[in-house]
């Protein structure tokens, strides 16, 4: 599954400024060209969702909270899924969706070491 617009980009582009993530910093990071980026940035690259996804996973541990300015900025312009999230999930590919219920765990995961650091300072 390709990402066909630039909704994508306008956020990863947004959250990319708001954690004044580097693109050097980014293209060592995944290995990638200047001009790779650069393309993804302006609209002018079209990953697949799953190597989009790991881009985005990647720039959070890079940044933390990148994943929910990133996140807030797709809701925020989109007010609202233009399909059902049955019908994305259902669009997915078998490793798209590893990748997606990847990503998900991971933010469980983080969120569930977060409550578990506020208890202990809370104790």
């Amino acid at each position: 599954m390709k990402l066909h617009t630039n909704i994508f980009n306008d956020a990863f582009r947004f959250a990319m400024s708001a954690t004044q993530l580097k693109n050097l910093e980014l293209c060592e990071a995944t290995g990638k060209s200047q001009a790779w980026l650069s393309n993804l940035r302006n609209g002018k690259g079209n990953p697949g969702i799953h190597d989009f996804m790991e881009l985005v996973i990647l720039c959070e541990q890079l940044r933390p909270g990148f994943f929910e300015i990133f996140t807030r900025k797709l809701i925020g312009e989109s007010r609202r899924l233009t399909v059902s999230p049955e019908e994305l999930v259902n669009s997915l590919d078998s490793s798209e969706l590893g990748a997606l219920m990847h990503a998900v765990g991971n933010r469980m995961c983080d969120a569930s070491s977060r409550n578990q650091d506020k208890d202990l300072i809370a104790s």
